[in-house]
């Protein structure tokens, strides 16, 4: 399904019934360094990090697959060598990006598209997380009903006690930035607007400070570890 670096994203069927599939989101740990972090010093990233992350996702309300299992392999030395999580294969649904590619030149399908996605921004500030990659590629909506959404890639998320607009407003950001391609500011500035109105803040002044917060990082390119920071 997808291959980026040391990870890949395969489909298999399952073994007691052909008709049934799963995803396995396999992690290639490509250093002895990393092989021995994960293993010897708690470093839970990789599998088995993504997949505490989903269930605690999970448990806050967010839209996210099911987690099945997490699994590895071992190298010749006895160190673990492959991480493995599996999870419910949503067939039934498609990426944002790829939805707004096919109709990108229909300005009220585009917009109606954002409008299913807002849902996972209002989850995720109600459950307090930070993804740090809310990408148009890991927001997944049902093919038949777009107000159905689903969230992927928690590896590097992080779970907060209390909602935070900072992090609404970046991870809105970081999400509108990969989707100019497809549409216009005009479009961006609303579906911000409409976004920031779901999650109860009314007054003006509450209002422009998020806007302003916002555009500054519309425009502004972070690495992963400023993105964790954010609170």
């Amino acid at each position: 399904l997808r291959q980026r670096g040391s990870r890949r994203v395969l489909r298999m069927t399952a073994r007691e019934d052909e008709q049934a599939t799963v995803v396995a989101k396999i992690f290639r740990l490509s250093s002895l360094y990393r092989r021995l972090r994960h293993q010897f010093a708690g470093y839970n990233r990789f599998a088995l990090g993504e997949a505490a992350n989903m269930i605690t996702a999970a448990r806050r309300g967010l839209d996210v697959p099911r987690v099945y299992g997490y699994g590895y392999t071992r190298g010749r030395s006895g160190i673990i060598k492959t991480d493995v999580l599996i999870m419910d294969d949503l067939t039934s649904c498609v990426p944002v990006g790829e939805l707004l590619e096919r109709h990108a030149a229909n300005r009220d399908t585009c917009e109606e598209i954002l409008n299913g996605a807002a849902r996972i921004f209002t989850g995720l500030f109600r459950a307090g997380c930070n993804h740090i990659d809310v990408n148009p590629g890991a927001i997944l909506l049902d093919r038949d009903d777009w107000t159905k959404a689903f969230l992927l890639d928690f590896e590097h998320a992080t779970f907060h006690r209390m909602p935070s607009l900072e992090i609404l407003a970046f991870e809105a950001a970081y999400f509108s930035r990969s989707c100019r391609r497809w549409v216009d500011k005009d479009m961006i500035d609303r579906w911000f607007a409409r976004l920031v109105e779901a999650t109860g803040v009314t007054d003006p002044g509450g209002i422009k400070v998020l806007t302003d917060r916002f555009r500054r990082y519309l425009n502004r390119i972070m690495s992963r570890r400023e993105r964790r920071k954010i609170r």
